[in-house]
Formats: C-alpha cells, structure tokens, sequence
C-alpha cells in the first residue's frame, strides 16, 4: 500500500515521488500543474513540493477510480 512507502507527515519532491509512483517527472509536475496532485511551488526555484497526506490522497483516488464496478 502507498501508506507505507509514502509518509503522511513528510514533504516530498517531484522525484522522490515519481520514483515511488514508478512514473516520470513530467507526469507528476503535469498532475501539479493540472491541480489533480496538490503542491506547492517554491518561488526560489527550488521546485515543486508536496505534503504526503497529498500523495497518499491522490494515489488512493486514482486507484479507487481504476477499479472495475462489481455488478
């Protein structure tokens, strides 16, 4: 599960968060810059950061979204 390699409490880069979703870079800035990922942009151009209660909530939304209806 996310919860146990991504830490609620932490702040994470785009990386670090692309090398645990398996996903690259451009993707997690593209889902920033669309809104589905929330962060926050450091003026200094240090980058893109995001809480990981966020990550937690993005992975799990888009999970729940991917899973077939049981009918």
């Amino acid at each position: 599960m996310i919860d146990t390699v991504i830490k609620a409490d932490r702040i994470y880069s785009v990386q670090e968060i692309a090398d645990v979703l398996t996903v690259s870079p451009q993707t997690v800035k593209r889902w920033l810059r669309d809104g589905q990922l929330s962060g926050a942009l450091i003026a200094d151009r240090t980058g893109w950061r995001v809480v990981g209660a966020d990550v937690i909530a993005f992975w799990l939304a888009r999970s729940n979204r991917a899973q077939p209806l049981n009918r």
